[in-house]
């Protein structure tokens, strides 16, 4: 974040209970962004990149655990 931003952040709110989302963007968003990344090899590589567990990762691109 760096020294300037986080001054700047504890100016605005110091004394602040701040709560922040796990995730910065949506699921959908995600979801689309896994699928055309997704090459057939790639699930572990893609849940480390956007810390989603190895079903949301499969949901999202339509594997089936049959």
């Amino acid at each position: 974040m760096g020294e300037e931003a986080m001054l700047k952040l504890f100016t605005v709110y110091r004394g602040q209970l701040l709560t922040l989302p796990m995730r910065m963007y949506a699921g959908e968003k995600v979801a689309k962004s896994v699928k055309k990344q997704f090459n057939g090899h790639n699930t572990a590589e893609l849940m480390h990149k956007y810390d989603y567990s190895q079903r949301w990762i499969s949901k999202a691109i339509g594997q089936r655990n049959n």
